[in-house]
């Protein structure tokens, strides 16, 4: 960091720190130049934040057999509401077979045969 604080300095053609010793200050100069690189630097840290976690948000609505919900999805929510803090999820404990076509629901984990039509379907389990 020392040599491109340096390289800065140079480039600029004035001194933005005064040494003694151990100790560093910000010159005149750096004090000026000072809010203009905290707001670079807290743009870089806000657009790494964004990509290092999903971009998702919106709402989520889903249909599921009560029995499932409570025994495997209710235990995973911490998991899933930290990962995706922006989106707004709905759970519905439902046994309707109508909800794998409800335009409300987004996602419908039923029980059957899988012939829906006009549905994407995923075996999960062959019980």
């Amino acid at each position: 960091i020392s040599h491109q604080i340096k390289a800065l300095e140079q480039s600029l053609g004035v001194k933005l720190f005064e040494r003694a010793g151990q100790r560093v200050k910000l010159t005149p100069h750096g004090a000026e130049l000072l809010p203009a690189v905290s707001t670079a630097f807290d743009g870089i840290a806000a657009a790494t934040q964004r990509m290092t976690r999903p971009a998702s948000t919106g709402a989520l609505s889903v249909s599921c057999v009560p029995a499932l919900l409570l025994l495997w999805m209710i235990p995973r929510l911490g998991s899933f509401t930290s990962q995706y803090p922006d989106i707004r999820l709905t759970l519905i404990p439902s046994n309707d077979a109508k909800d794998v076509r409800a335009p409300d629901i987004d996602v419908c984990v039923h029980y059957g045969d899988g012939s829906w039509t006009d549905c994407w379907m995923r075996k999960w389990s062959g019980l």
